[in-house]
């Protein structure tokens, strides 16, 4: 019994953990603003928080390593696109310095349209990515006593359910 209640509060704190990490996500997502690049830095950092807690939690979890990937390939195209800007900045910065500023005008045409695929990118695949942002789902265990003759399951039986689950 003392070992169950254990497990009941350690689910219980991996579950609040990640419903805030998640909330805190979806709340950077909502804010996102594809012409503030600081909302799409809070948004990635967000998602970081929250993938690596998904990470951490997976033996508790079980194996979510596609929602994983979705994850970080999310977080990857944000990141990008951050970097592209800032490259962008940073080049500007040092062409103004020296006075070389026409010269590098092609470089930053290419970084201005990278970024721009990159933001549409995002734009297009968040609203679908929040869809699919895994929902914590702590995964009891399934245990199976004996009453009799007949094997009945404890209220702690496992969830199966593979998916988001859905807003209550």
């Amino acid at each position: 019994m003392h070992s169950r209640l254990n497990e009941g509060r350690t689910r219980a704190a991996i579950e609040r953990l990640l419903i805030s990490r998640r909330n805190e996500f979806l709340k950077c997502r909502r804010r996102f603003d594809p012409g503030n690049a600081e909302t799409l830095h809070e948004m990635r950092i967000a998602l970081k928080k929250f993938r690596y807690a998904v990470e951490a939690a997976q033996p508790a979890l079980g194996p979510a390593s596609k929602r994983l990937e979705e994850m970080h390939a999310f977080q990857q195209l944000m990141g990008d696109t951050r970097d592209a800007e800032i490259l962008q900045f940073k080049l500007e910065k040092w062409a103004g310095k020296r006075g070389k500023k026409m010269a590098i005008v092609p470089a930053l045409e290419q970084l201005r349209e990278k970024r721009e695929l990159l933001m549409k990118r995002i734009i297009e695949s968040s609203a679908a990515f929040e869809q699919t942002v895994p929902q914590p789902a702590i995964a009891s265990i399934v245990e199976k006593t004996t009453v009799g003759s007949a094997a009945a399951t404890t209220p702690f039986a496992r969830d199966e359910h593979p998916g988001p689950r859905p807003e209550k």
